[in-house]
């Protein structure tokens, strides 16, 4: 349902890629649709194995989306000058692909996965774990995103002569 859901949206967001904070939005909607594709495959395996493989394909869109977000965020305000340095992008995302590398390589090194075991308690059996060291850091990096990205929203929404008021409100 959240596919589908996701990929009316995609289409509609589509339709109007010209308006500002389109690409960044559709962006976030390919991601999301990856996530929710990623994570019902991981409920419906059985095997450990498989699920681990679904779960760290999860963490593409889960270590990405804020850093898109972040941006959405940005065209929505008064800070949209920032989107124009073409480095900033690459920059944001040395984080996300040293995690993936990290979590991809886990089996061999622990650090991100610990005391692994498939937890069949519930209705839908699911990955059973303890996070390493190493999530700490990647854990902070993206809540820090999301504390950004929510204090650009509200300045913008708390700035009652900005035109994209309305849509950081909504954002």
């Amino acid at each position: 349902v959240l596919v589908m859901f996701s990929l009316v949206l995609l289409a509609y967001v589509f339709i109007h890629r010209h308006k500002t904070g389109a690409w960044y939005s559709m962006g976030i909607l390919c991601l999301v649709i990856l996530w929710s594709a990623a994570q019902g495959l991981e409920f419906s395996v059985q095997d450990l194995e498989d699920k681990l493989f679904f779960a760290n394909i999860q963490y593409i869109p889960i270590t990405i989306i804020p850093i898109l977000y972040l941006f959405l965020s940005l065209s929505f305000s008064r800070r949209d000058y920032l989107l124009k340095n073409k480095h900033l992008l690459y920059l944001f995302l040395i984080m996300p692909v040293i995690l993936n590398i990290v979590l991809w390589t886990d089996p061999y090194h622990g650090l991100i996965r610990q005391a692994i075991y498939l937890n069949t308690e519930g209705i839908v059996p699911t990955i059973g774990k303890e996070f390493g060291i190493a999530m700490l850091p990647f854990a902070a990096y993206n809540f820090s995103l999301t504390a950004i990205t929510l204090v650009i929203l509200a300045s913008t929404w708390m700035d009652k002569k900005f035109h994209y008021r309305d849509q950081a409100k909504y954002l």
